[in-house]
C-alpha cells in the first residue's frame, strides 16, 4: 500500500503545474471572439471584436509561431514549463487555430452578416448585383482598379513572384489557346514556354470594401470580387479562370543579438525592414480553392499541409 501511495504522489508531482503560454493566448483570443458573438453588445462593436481577433491571430503567427518554428528547425526539443516541446506546441496550436478560424468565419457569415442585412447594410456577391451595380463595378474596375494591377505569370521560365506579407492575392488558372506550329516557336527557333498560372495582387492603396449605388440600403462588394468579375480582361489570347484568393504570413520575429549589436536602434530598424520578406509560415486559401492549385502553391511557397 505504501508503494502504491508513493507512486501516486510521484505522478502527481511530475504533472506540469503551468499553462502553456501560446495555448493560453489562443484561449484569450477565443474570449475576445465570444464578445463578437455576444448578443448584448452593439452590432458594429461585435464586428470590431471579430476584426480584432483576426489581427491578433496574424501577429500571433508572425511572432510566436515563427519563434517556435525557429526552435524546431534548430533541433531544440526541451519541454517548456508546461511540459510541451516546441513541436508539440506547434501541433496543439495548429489544431486550436484551425478551429478558431472556422469559428471566426461562422460568426461572420452566419451571425453578423444576416444581422447587418437587417440594418440595410449588405455585402453582396457577383450574383446579387443589380444591372446598375454591375455597370458601376465595370466602370470602377476600368477607371480605378485596372491601372494599378500587375498580373504575374508563373511557369518554368519565370520564377515564382515574391508575395508580400499579409497581402491578398488572386490565383488564376491560365488555359492557352491553340497555336499554329510557327507561333509556338520564338524568334530564336526555341519553343516558347507559356504560363499556366498567374498571381494578381489585390491592391492595398484603395479600400477593400467597394461602396455600391443603392436605394434604401448601404451595399458593398469585396474589391477582390470586382477583380474576379473582370479577370478575362487582364489576359489576352488565353482563357483565364479565377481559382480563389490566398494570403500568407511571414516570419516577423526579430532576430537581435543585443550584446554584439554596435547600435541597437540601427539593428532594430534593419530587422524591421526585413519583416515583410521573412520565411512563409502560414497559408490561407478560400474554401473553393482547387486541390491541384493548392498543392502547386504550397510547393512554390515551401509550406506544409499543417500550415
Amino acid at each position: 500500500m505504501k508503494n502504491r501511495k508513493s507512486e501516486s504522489q510521484k505522478s502527481k508531482v511530475s504533472k506540469p503545474t503551468y499553462l502553456n503560454r501560446e495555448i493560453s493566448w489562443l484561449e484569450f483570443n477565443g474570449r475576445v471572439l465570444e464578445e463578437a458573438r455576444d448578443k448584448q453588445n452593439p452590432l458594429l462593436e461585435r464586428v470590431k471584436f471579430l476584426a480584432i481577433t483576426g489581427s491578433n491571430l496574424d501577429e500571433f503567427f508572425m511572432i510566436r509561431v515563427a519563434s517556435l518554428q525557429d526552435l524546431v528547425q534548430a533541433g531544440y526539443e526541451t519541454p517548456d514549463p508546461s511540459g510541451l516541446t516546441p513541436s508539440a506546441q506547434l501541433a496543439a496550436i495548429s489544431e486550436k487555430a484551425h478551429a478558431m478560424v472556422n469559428r471566426q468565419y461562422s460568426t461572420f457569415s452566419r451571425v453578423l452578416l444576416p444581422l447587418l442585412a437587417k440594418e440595410n447594410i449588405r455585402l453582396l456577391g457577383e450574383t446579387d448585383l443589380s444591372p446598375e451595380q454591375v455597370l458601376f463595378c465595370r466602370d470602377y474596375f476600368h477607371s480605378t482598379i485596372y491601372p494599378i494591377l500587375t498580373p504575374m505569370g508563373v511557369d518554368a521560365a519565370r520564377p515564382f513572384p515574391l508575395i508580400g506579407n499579409k497581402t491578398l492575392n488572386l490565383c488564376v488558372r491560365i488555359e492557352q489557346r491553340r497555336q499554329a506550329p510557327e507561333e509556338k516557336n520564338g524568334k530564336n527557333g526555341r519553343k516558347d514556354i507559356q504560363p499556366d498560372m498567374a498571381i494578381v495582387q489585390v491592391p492595398t492603396v484603395i479600400p477593400r470594401l467597394v461602396s455600391l449605388p443603392a436605394s434604401g440600403s448601404q451595399d458593398f462588394i469585396w474589391l477582390e470580387d470586382v477583380i474576379r468579375m473582370h479577370t478575362g480582361e487582364l489576359f489576352s489570347g488565353v482563357k483565364a479562370e479565377p481559382v480563389g484568393c490566398f494570403r500568407i504570413m511571414r516570419n516577423a520575429d526579430l532576430d537581435l543579438d543585443e550584446e554584439d549589436a554596435a547600435d541597437l536602434l540601427v539593428e532594430i530598424n534593419k530587422q524591421l525592414k526585413l519583416r515583410p520578406w521573412g520565411e512563409v509560415i502560414r497559408l490561407e486559401v478560400e474554401a473553393e480553392f482547387s486541390d491541384d492549385m493548392l498543392r502547386r502553391l504550397s510547393e512554390h511557397l515551401a509550406i506544409g499541409k499543417q500550415d
